[in-house]
């Protein structure tokens, strides 16, 4: 009898020093975490759900284990308000993981600020079950979050509506009449379908293309410009942000009349590294097809939710790098007005393009 207590007594301490080794250097390495969303990507104030997956891919069991994450500012837990605002942004969770396990939990949450978010770390606070010390671990998630910009009132769209933006002033139709053409010319690959004609010449069956006139424009240009004061590292964050709301709208409105739409912008977009402390700075143009739909709606906020609160150069910087147009519908969506516009202006007019100033001011 008192040679197996001297066994048990001896056995118990090397016990323990062998599992805390074991733990230490086998499972504790072994215990990862992975954070996807259902939706990367959100309208504003609408709710998804991120899971966290919690491996161990170890034969030993992490018999507690709590992970904590901080949510970044544009995105917090579901149902949080300005009471609970010191939790709002923390999502800690308590779980047992055994052997080769992978637990899944899911936390539903909401989008209230426009942007790229990212949820970047996690903190794994572990202990083996036989001792009180704990072992923290921080790991790298990297899950990013698109949240679209705000979408403005009726009253504001019906005063959008109102100023005739470029070729919506212009009678819908799907076909051509008489005087919406100048002349006309041979067939060349490459032409639309839609503005062939059979034309009455010496030749029978000869296909020639109707040239639209300067009054029918196909194709819009919306140029965002970014630049609110004349300093242009000059940050309004306000003011920027309602630029994205009206170019929203417009861009919205644009697709609705069935429009091609090219959108330039000075601003950049954010795009984050697999380290996600890098950001690149990237000029941004995109092109958008009518007719209107859900996924086109979803994949102009997507982009706007990219963009940057700043412009990378200045309205006059980025007009030198403009193209060329020629009978095309010119849309600046702006806060900040220059002489040297009403000279770009006059000069796009004259090469036959429509051009229309949409100013924005920080009231809603």
């Amino acid at each position: 009898m008192n040679i197996f207590l001297l066994w048990l007594l001896i056995s118990i301490p090397i016990a323990y020093f062998v599992w805390n080794f074991y733990w230490k250097y086998y499972v504790l390495p072994n215990v990862e975490i992975e954070v996807d969303s259902i939706k990367a990507s959100l309208a504003l104030g609408e709710t998804t759900s991120i899971t966290v997956h919690l491996r161990n891919r170890s034969w030993a069991p992490a018999p507690y284990v709590k992970c904590k994450m901080k949510l970044p500012e544009g995105i917090r837990l579901k149902g949080s308000d300005e009471a609970t605002a010191i939790k709002q942004n923390q999502c800690e969770v308590n779980v047992s993981i055994m052997g080769k396990q992978e637990v899944r939990l899911t936390i539903p949450i909401e989008g209230i600020q426009r942007g790229v978010h990212v949820i970047s770390d996690a903190t794994m606070i572990m202990t083996n079950g036989l001792s009180f010390k704990t072992h923290v671990v921080f790991l790298s998630v990297n899950s990013k979050i698109v949240v679209h910009p705000r979408r403005i009132k009726s009253s504001t769209e019906q005063l959008i509506r109102t100023q005739q933006i470029g070729a919506l002033s212009l009678p819908k139709r799907n076909y051509a009449v008489s005087q919406d053409w100048i002349t006309i010319r041979p067939y060349e690959i490459g032409d639309s379908v839609r503005d062939i004609a059979w034309y009455l010449s010496a030749r029978r069956d000869e296909a020639y293309i109707l040239q639209r006139s300067v009054a029918i424009l196909a194709k819009t240009i919306v140029i965002i410009n970014l630049q609110t004061d004349d300093v242009v590292w000059k940050v309004n964050t306000r003011l920027a942000e309602r630029i994205y709301e009206v170019s929203y709208q417009v861009l919205e409105t644009l697709l609705r009349a069935e429009m091609t739409i090219e959108v330039m912008t000075n601003a950049h977009e954010v795009e984050v590294s697999q380290t996600a402390k890098q950001q690149r700075k990237l000029i941004s143009q995109r092109t958008f097809q009518g007719p209107v739909t859900k996924k086109s709606i979803r994949q102009v906020g997507h982009w706007l939710g990219q963009l940057s609160v700043h412009a990378k150069y200045s309205f006059d910087q980025m007009k030198i790098k403009l193209p060329k147009w020629s009978t095309v519908s010119v849309v600046v969506i702006t806060a900040f007005s220059q002489p040297m516009d009403e000279k770009w202006t006059k000069q796009l007019r004259k090469q036959g393009c429509m051009v229309e100033f949409i100013h924005v001011g920080e009231n809603a």
